[in-house]
């Protein structure tokens, strides 16, 4: 049994109906409700989405070069050792800031329970 081919515009529809709904259920609620998003930390869900599509996309970039299957684990690595890089300078900023007195509630439930 043949399959019928799907056509492009099809496609591209699908893909661009899906990352519209991940957009804009990742960032309704800061935009809408920005208390409760800090709260519930969308933001970090959100940077592990973008991180996600980041290293599938760089994975696949690397094999369609011809760089073989065992280059999205190099790539991987790389990206591992760049976030330590980041989580460290995201820990030497924290040291030499501000004391946590100085930095204000995120919301007015936090305010409450300080």
């Amino acid at each position: 049994m043949r399959r019928r081919a799907v056509p492009v515009w099809a496609r591209l529809l699908a893909l661009a109906l899906g990352g519209f709904g991940i957009g804009t259920t990742e960032l309704a609620g800061m935009g809408v409700l920005p208390d409760i998003a800090g709260d519930l930390g969308v933001l970090n869900h959100l940077a592990l989405n973008v991180s996600n599509a980041l290293g599938a996309w760089l994975g696949g970039v690397v094999i369609a070069a011809g760089l073989g299957y065992p280059a999205p684990a190099v790539v991987g690595a790389v990206l591992a050792v760049l976030g330590l890089v980041v989580l460290g300078a995201s820990v030497v900023v924290e040291r030499r800031g501000s004391t946590r007195a100085d930095i204000p509630p995120a919301s007015p439930l936090a305010r409450q329970a300080a």
